[in-house]
């Protein structure tokens, strides 16, 4: 799921790139929000201890007060889950690894 999340917001960064300047740095849509609620419910599911979950909440307030610069934040806090992901998968293996 984490995956698809990540897929979804790369599709809406080139949606934003190609909106640019006529739209003065705002996103509306019910697609975004849509984004935005699965996150949200993702994170907060699997991650509700944890400050970067309370980061993108935050940071999601301020996602159609005009700063198309949210979107950015959005996605990288949830790409980080992603590789806070690897790295625990790579420290599990590499401790089974040692065992052998």
């Amino acid at each position: 799921m984490l995956n698809k999340l990540i897929q979804e917001g790369e599709e809406l960064t080139q949606y934003i790139e190609q909106l640019g300047a006529r739209t003065n740095g705002s996103l509306k849509g019910e697609e975004y929000s849509l984004w935005i609620a699965k996150c949200v419910r993702y994170l907060e599911l699997n991650y509700p201890n944890s400050e970067l979950t309370k980061m993108f909440v935050k940071e999601s307030e301020n996602a159609f007060r005009n700063k198309a610069t949210a979107h950015y934040n959005l996605l990288g806090i949830i790409k980080a889950f992603k590789l806070f992901k690897e790295i625990e998968y790579n420290r599990k293996r590499q401790n089974v690894l040692r065992v052998y």
